[in-house]
């Protein structure tokens, strides 16, 4: 009897070390399943007018279009997918001499494309037909209601026209930096209709950040998609592990919810810091930010989200990696690529065509070129 549990011992404990001895990327049970991102090929942009870099949006317009905004040099582009040429652009001050600021883009009614400007509290919208001419793309600014004691920031990371409404993310009046920024911008979400009328406001943060038990670096805490055939709004939180799936705006007990998986690189938790960071001017400091993900892309099959990780534990370095977590609407199972790479050169997720991931790398910080790069998702046997 005592050989007996002699054996039985030895077996848990060589089993137990076996298992110890396993990398991540053998626990497939607690991971989602690993893909690896595989480069086809890629083209050089070639602009025609104006100068493009640092793509702060973009999106696959149809089988041959790509659409990119950029905040910094306050314009959008349209660039042939497959040969990398542009097709057409709008510029600040180039239409009419119409000058406006880009806190987000709309490129789902092209080729009409809406620009809101947060500053002034605007909608642009523009005509990209082919063969319109410079001054016939400017079609119309809608000026928007917002609610006292809230404001549009400079970035959003919701803006989208579902035909007769606009959804937009709305701020509180606190700084950002703020613990209370989440807590007092309460329904963050507003609705107004085409004419800018303010309608309703709906969805809180929820109790992960409206709940601050410290500070945070002012970065993106969620994401969001729209899915235009079923008019539907996709809203990530990844502090709370989950993606909202709204089918009637304002309407949460309609809901459907996706929960994220483990993640062998992304970290969910968020980075709470012990002091607020300062809204002075002068250099700042490289505080721990929260991985946040990009606008979440879907087609018939799969939904799609490109992540962006900031090194915490090597601040001195300033490095921020990427990688691309896809998740299967019919077998409800996510997949994650392996090994991320430098932002710098995977660049920023346009959208997906016929299971081909389209990226934008426009950095222009490692290299002089600009690229559209065609990629796939693969799984790994094991």
């Amino acid at each position: 009897m005592k050989i007996y549990i002699k054996r039985v011992l030895s077996f848990i404990l060589s089993l137990s070390l076996l298992i110890s001895c396993q990398s991540d990327d053998d626990q497939i049970d607690n991971f989602p399943k690993l893909e690896e991102l595989v480069f086809i090929d890629s083209v050089q942009i070639s602009e025609s007018s104006g100068f493009f870099k640092r793509p702060s949006n973009a999106a696959v317009l149809n089988d041959s279009l790509l659409g990119v905004s950029s905040n910094q040099i306050r314009g959008i582009w349209i660039f042939d997918k497959n040969s990398g040429n542009e097709k057409n652009s709008i510029l600040n001050k180039a239409i009419l001499e119409t000058s406006f600021m880009i806190s987000g883009v709309d490129f789902s009614q092209y080729p009409l494309v809406f620009i809101l400007d947060g500053i002034t509290k605007s909608v642009y919208q523009f005509d990209l037909s082919q063969n319109a001419n410079q001054e016939d793309k400017y079609v119309n600014k809608v000026s928007l209601e917002v609610p006292e004691g809230f404001r549009i920031m400079p970035e959003t990371e919701t803006f989208f026209f579902n035909g007769s409404e606009f959804i937009v993310e709305l701020a509180s009046t606190t700084f950002k930096s703020s613990k209370d920024f989440y807590k007092n911008s309460d329904q963050f979400l507003g609705v107004f209709d085409s004419e800018g009328k303010f309608k309703f406001r709906f969805l809180p943060y929820p109790e992960s950040l409206s709940k601050l038990n410290g500070f945070l670096e002012p970065s993106k805490v969620y994401n969001s998609g729209f899915i235009k055939a079923q008019n539907q709004l996709l809203i990530s939180f990844p502090s709370e592990r989950e993606i909202l799936i709204i089918d009637s705006l304002g309407n949460e007990s309609g809901s459907n919810k996706i929960a994220f998986p483990e993640s062998r690189y992304f970290n969910f938790d968020l980075p709470l810091l012990p002091e607020e960071v300062s809204n002075n001017m002068g250099a700042m400091k490289n505080n721990p930010a929260a991985h946040y993900f990009g606008d979440i892309k879907t087609d018939n099959k799969y939904l799609y989200i490109q992540s962006f990780m900031k090194d915490n534990k090597n601040l001195e370095q300033w490095l921020l990696t990427s990688h691309v977590m896809k998740y299967n609407f019919q077998s409800e199972t996510w997949s994650e690529s392996r090994n991320p790479e430098n932002i710098l050169n995977l660049g920023i997720l346009a959208g997906v065509q016929n299971d081909t991931l389209y990226f934008i790398e426009a950095s222009l910080m490692n290299r002089n070129e600009k690229y559209i790069k065609r990629a796939v998702l693969r799984p790994i046997d094991k």
